[in-house]
Order: C-alpha cells, then structure tokens, then sequence
C-alpha cells in the first residue's frame, strides 16, 4: 500500500511538473513570436516611412517639372534605386497619364487604377504637401501600394508622382500558413 501511493505521488508530481513545463515552454514560444512580429512590423514601418519621405523629396525637385527632361529619369532611377521598399516611380500629368517612370520591368498592369491616380489629383488641388497611400489589386491579381504626392510647378499642378510597391517582391509568401516551429502562426 505504501508503494502504491508514493508511485502515486510521485506520478501526480511528475505529471504536475511536466505540464507546467510545457506551459512554461510555450509561453517562451509566444514571447519569442511577439518579438519577431514587433520586428518585422519596426522594419515595415522604418521601409514604409523612408519611401513615403523619398516619394514627398522627389515631388518637390524642378527636375519632375520636364517629362522629358534626362535629368527626370536619372532622379527617379536613382531614387527607385536608393530606396529600399520603392520597386518604381511613375509620374503622371496632371490629366492623370503616365509620362515617365524609373523601371521599365513594371509593366503599366502593376500600376495603380485610374480612380487613385483622379483621386490624388482632386485631392493634390486641395492639399498642397499631401502624400496619400493606397493599397490596390493589381490587373495581374497581386497586390501592390502606391504612395502619391503632387508636383507643383509654382501654383501650377503638373501631375503625380507616384511610388509603387510591388508587394510580391516584398513578402515572405502567403502570411496565413507561414509557421514558425509546429505551431506558431506569423502575425502583424
């Protein structure tokens, strides 16, 4: 009788122990997820508020005012370039038609719709320094971002500059059955 409850007790304590490991384990787990997901979101919003600062500099430089002008191209190469989030920038005139743009390899199905392209520019007549965001489907069914500001020539609105996001070359695939470990779903 003495041996059928000491091997009880101690089963009883063994299983106490073992599940409060696993408890303690899987808290570690979450913790280590929650910090993962605070660093990827520090990184999207770092990329994100970079781009939006290089789309606002480079709306405001008299290069934007010539489409046809080399220097425009080289300005918008070398910022597409220098900018870590921004795949392309394209400018639009002020009727909202594409007049120039840094890479060539983004075809005009990955650029926003037309309705964002008039919205900015009703919008760009009202607000002078905004830079407006949006997140659209592309005609290829992806999903891109455009970040917008106005190009003034004096008072004169001249068109958009827009900055695209190509989100295909940015994620690390589908979010809803990326793991880590056996159980750990990523999450922002």
């Amino acid at each position: 009788m003495t041996v059928f409850f000491s091997a009880l007790t101690m089963g009883v304590l063994g299983a106490c122990l073992v599940w409060k490991s696993y408890a303690s384990l899987r808290l570690q787990a979450q913790e280590a997820e929650l910090t993962l997901a605070k660093s990827v979101a520090w990184q999207v919003n770092h990329g994100l508020a970079r781009a939006f600062q290089a789309v606002e500099a480079l709306s405001r430089r008299p290069e934007l005012t010539d489409p046809q002008s080399p220097a425009m191209i080289s300005e918008l190469n070398l910022v597409t370039n220098d900018t870590e989030l921004l795949d392309g920038l394209v400018v639009y005139d002020f009727k909202g038609r594409p007049v120039a743009r840094s890479i060539l390899s983004l075809t005009e199905k990955e650029f926003p719709p037309d309705s964002f392209i008039q919205e900015n520019l009703a919008r760009a007549r009202e607000i002078r320094g905004a830079v407006l965001v949006r997140v659209y489907q592309t005609d290829s069914r992806n999903w891109g971002v455009g970040i917008s500001a106005p190009i003034w020539e004096g008072s004169r609105l001249k068109g958009i500059l827009v900055g695209l996001l190509y989100l295909p070359n940015h994620t690390i695939g589908d979010l809803k059955t990326a793991q880590i470990g056996k159980s750990g779903y990523v999450y922002l």
